[in-house]
């Protein structure tokens, strides 16, 4: 996908099989919240607020943030104590991932181009 302007994604559907790997381990509860947490901030990794539009950007940061602001070294590997986090900070980090994955969705289906992978075939 070519580079982005400001209201469009650097890599739109990139960016969309990480937001929604992050929306699948939100989810799953069976996991411990720090785990969760960890696999679901673990595919934004490298990416940078200016992979979003211009309009999602400030949302954008605080989610590529947060994982720093609760990273610990830990004998030469990070540790992300997400507890640390109030419980509206994490319900907002939640809000704001699932509003990202929405948004990059709502655009994908405006390009018209990918709908086998918006609307896949039932089997």
């Amino acid at each position: 996908m070519a580079i982005m302007s400001q209201n469009q994604w650097k890599d739109p559907v990139g960016t969309l099989i990480k937001l929604q790997t992050c929306v699948r381990h939100l989810m799953d509860h069976q996991d411990t919240p720090r785990s969760r947490w960890t696999k679901a901030t673990d595919p934004l990794v490298g990416l940078e607020p200016g992979d979003f539009p211009e309009r999602l950007r400030s949302r954008a940061t605080r989610v590529l943030t947060a994982r720093g602001s609760v990273a610990h070294e830990y004998l030469s590997s990070p540790l992300y104590h997400f507890e640390r986090l109030n419980p509206g900070q994490r319900a907002e980090l939640k809000t704001d991932i699932l509003a990202l994955y929405t948004a990059c969705l709502i655009d994908i289906g405006k390009l018209g181009e990918y709908d086998d992978m918006i609307y896949p075939e039932d089997h």
